[in-house]
């Protein structure tokens, strides 16, 4: 059965303690030995009186005292002319003296520094926990993996690692890490519950299912873990029968008296039907990519212009067919969608050609538009919605010199317009300094 690692490291931590006492206990002693050294060699010394030898013998018949045998001494250094014993000398021996020496010194090392990295990790875990609980995940996984480097064995850091993950939507990620947390250490019934529910947001319920299945074996009483079961259950039986066509059963009493009548079914498409059943996010996908190839093939309609896009496929879509027949509308299409649905319509969709266009659309169409009243239109909350974008982050980098310039003439732009500390935030985040 594998040791709780929470309790080794209290134990370490008491070991440490204890030694550290008994460290402090021999420096005492040390000092108060020395103290009694220096008042010994302070006092006068003590004259033995002289007796007057046995009756009978004189004072040289006394016996002789034997001396005591000296201590070993400890090995002196040979002189560079003492011939006779450089030959004695055993080359072998010596070297095996250090060896051992320095590898017990090496041994002592290691287990203080590995020691010092766990109490180390330690302390990063309890951050980390912090941090999620003020809500902020990613710090928060900063902390964890930074733990993790410091104790790779512990099964508690990657766990909890998923857990901010799993507040983030990264639900691959936190299954990968509950998948290293169960290996470190199977009876872990949090890491089984959270790859649970990392599964379930990615529609993998049989698997989940297994994962809640082993936390009843591990806690029968886990009133938590019986609830996702019943769950999991409905959900796979939902998902099973939106996917296949049951037959209707009635008794020869209930079914209808009207006479069969032949229907001609013909083929529309090649397409081999697989009869395995397809969990809904891939049936989503492939109505989009139906949509998607239906658009590439029709030209967008005027109406369709006033219209915002749903998707992120939808808007990809829609945005090169545009680019490529009428340039021209691509403004008119990118006024139609609502600055706060940035991150939900592009999404993935912000490639370099794209926020290109984009940048070119804010600058003519927004700062240098010219009225009758001749004034700028402020595009502050286009800018502050498009950095919220999933892939702003990457598409910034990628940015030609001209489009830089152009920026920055928005933001010289904006500043007339809003306030000019906000303006200066919102362009720092663009990598630009006004």
């Amino acid at each position: 059965m594998a040791v709780d690692p929470t309790l080794l490291q209290m134990q370490l931590k008491r070991n440490n303690e204890d030694m550290r006492d008994m460290l402090q206990s021999l420096d005492s002693w040390e000092e108060e030995i020395k103290k009694r050294d220096e008042l010994l060699k302070k006092q006068k010394p003590i004259l033995k009186k002289t007796l007057p030898p046995i009756r009978g013998k004189s004072s040289g018949d006394a016996p002789h005292k034997k001396k005591p045998e000296p201590a070993a001494k400890k090995k002196e250094k040979i002189k560079s002319f003492d011939y006779d014993a450089w030959s004695k000398f055993d080359v072998d021996e010596a070297c095996e003296d250090s060896d051992s020496r320095s590898s017990e010194g090496e041994e002592e090392n290691e287990e203080n520094e590995e020691n010092s990295r766990r109490e180390t990790a330690v302390l990063e875990k309890e951050r980390g926990n912090q941090l999620f609980k003020d809500g902020k995940y990613e710090a928060a996984i900063e902390r964890y993996t930074a733990a993790i480097n410091l104790d790779p064995l512990s099964a508690v850091l990657p766990a909890n690692r998923a857990m901010a993950l799993l507040k983030l939507d990264r639900y691959a990620a936190a299954e990968k890490d509950c998948d290293v947390s169960i290996s470190l250490d199977d009876k872990y019934v949090k890491a089984w519950m959270r790859r649970a529910a990392a599964k379930t947001k990615l529609k993998k319920y049989e698997s989940a299912t297994e994962d809640i299945k082993m936390v009843l074996q591990l806690e029968p009483t886990n009133k938590h873990a019986k609830a996702e079961l019943e769950r999991l259950e409905k959900l796979k039986g939902t998902s099973d029968d939106r996917k296949y066509v049951h037959p209707v059963k009635r008794p020869p009493h209930l079914r209808s008296k009207e006479p069969l009548v032949r229907i001609h079914i013909e083929d529309i498409s090649t397409t081999a039907v697989t009869s395995e059943p397809v969990s809904d996010a891939a049936a989503h996908e492939e109505e989009e990519e139906r949509r998607v190839e239906e658009t590439n093939t029709i030209e967008l309609t005027e109406s369709m212009l006033y219209e915002a896009p749903t998707s992120s496929i939808q808007f990809q879509c829609q945005w090169k067919t545009l680019r490529r027949s009428d340039p021209s509308k691509l403004a008119q299409y990118f006024k139609a969608i609502l600055p706060s649905q940035y991150p939900v319509v592009l999404k993935q969709s912000l490639e370099n050609e794209t926020f290109s266009d984009i940048i070119d659309i804010l600058d003519k169409e927004y700062i240098h538009v010219l009225y009758s009243c001749r004034r700028s239109i402020s595009c502050f909350d286009e800018l502050e919605w498009m950095r919220k974008v999933e892939r702003f982050s990457v598409a910034i980098l990628f940015l030609s010199s001209k489009d830089k310039l152009k920026l920055k003439n928005i933001f010289d732009g904006l500043s007339n317009l809003c306030d000019r500390k906000k303006v200066s935030e919102l362009a720092s985040h663009y990598t630009l300094s006004l």
